[in-house]
């Protein structure tokens, strides 16, 4: 077991003037109910009992700029967003955008926040943390109506060792919404027809770090544009991600449909266009997603949307773009964790 650092959760360096930011943001906690309210904040590895405290204790260290960054540059419009989303109004793709980030933040952060409350116990040394993480990947979110009348805040799929091992993928019930959020590697990139490298190797004697080369791409979109089967939502979006780095010797590919006009750069800051899933369709900034109609034959219960996550993780594990061997007993407890959330339903 590797010792814990205090660092910050943002930035991954010894916090300067130190600071605690909450994973699950105050206007979140807020939103959902009283933010003092007792939850369950996962499983207790050392005792394996669930752990409950206050979800306005949910906090690590930050650096004070960083926290202070990240509440004026996201959590604003990520706010505004997300109680758009739960009147069942639609947003822009420009929203959408800031939504993923907004994803991207509270996903590693969670991953983060999990390791720190169980002491590292499965012994994983993190190579990023928020900043290093945010925007940099393909990313896709779906969204399904929650037809109940409480509020609260649910996340699933954070207890299993393959989160621990791959931050991934998120599921997160927000009041009336039900979020699954799923980002990595070149998710989506070959199929929306975005320059994708065919040669990968993950280094052992450099610290698991990847290398990548032979870059390609495909001259049409290929449907499904990620193949996992979703049960029916009403919100689905997809969007292909790079680095400035690969970008640069790229770069003679995005003059090529389909990724030509479909493409953004601001500053550095690289990606497709939001891929409206539902639609088939490229989408721009100002434009508006209506959502989706789930006819009654399509609806699925609450668990069962839930249980997409953990089959998602395994769906990763076997053909993410860089692959890990991972020791049996991961396998058998990520599999235990499933077993014990379907037996409440």
């Amino acid at each position: 077991m590797l010792p814990v650092e205090k660092k910050c959760i943002f930035c991954g360096e010894k916090p300067v003037d130190k600071n605690k930011e909450h994973v699950l943001p105050k206007w979140l906690l807020e939103l959902s109910g009283d933010p003092k309210r007792v939850v369950n904040q996962g499983i207790d590895w050392k005792t394996g009992s669930n752990r409950f405290f206050s979800a306005d204790q949910f906090v690590f260290p930050a650096c004070s700029g960083c926290n202070s960054f990240y509440a004026d540059y996201l959590e604003s419009d990520a706010k505004r967003i997300i109680e758009k989303l739960t009147k069942h109004e639609p947003v822009t793709c420009a929203d959408y955008k800031i939504l993923l980030d907004w994803f991207d933040k509270v996903r590693i952060g969670l991953w983060l926040g999990f390791r720190y409350l169980n002491k590292n116990h499965l012994g994983i040394k993190p190579n990023f943390h928020i900043d290093q993480r945010l925007g940099t990947k393909d990313r896709l979110l779906v969204c399904y109506p929650y037809n109940k009348d409480d509020r609260g805040i649910t996340y699933i799929g954070t207890d299993s060792p393959l989160f621990s091992v791959m931050p991934s993928t998120l599921g997160i019930r927000i009041n009336n919404l039900i979020f699954i959020n799923v980002s990595a590697d070149y998710l989506v990139s070959s199929r929306l027809g975005f320059p994708y490298p065919k040669v990968s190797e993950i280094k052992k004697a450099d610290n698991n770090m990847f290398s990548i080369g032979d870059f390609r791409k495909k001259n049409s979109i290929t449907y499904p544009v990620f193949p996992f089967k979703f049960h029916k939502p009403f919100i689905y979006i997809a969007q292909a991600k790079t680095t400035w780095d690969i970008f640069q010797f790229t770069q003679p590919m995005y003059s090529k449909p389909p990724i030509l006009g479909n493409f953004y750069i601001n500053n550095k800051d690289i990606g497709s266009n939001i891929f409206d899933v539902l639609a088939s369709k490229f989408r721009y900034d100002e434009e508006f997603i209506e959502l989706g109609e789930i006819k009654l034959k399509e609806a699925r219960m609450a668990w069962l949307l839930f249980l997409q996550v953990f089959e998602l993780q395994e769906y990763l594990k076997e053909n993410a773009f860089f692959k890990q061997e991972l020791p049996k007993e991961f396998i058998g407890l990520h599999n235990h964790i499933k077993k014990l959330f379907k037996n409440q339903y």
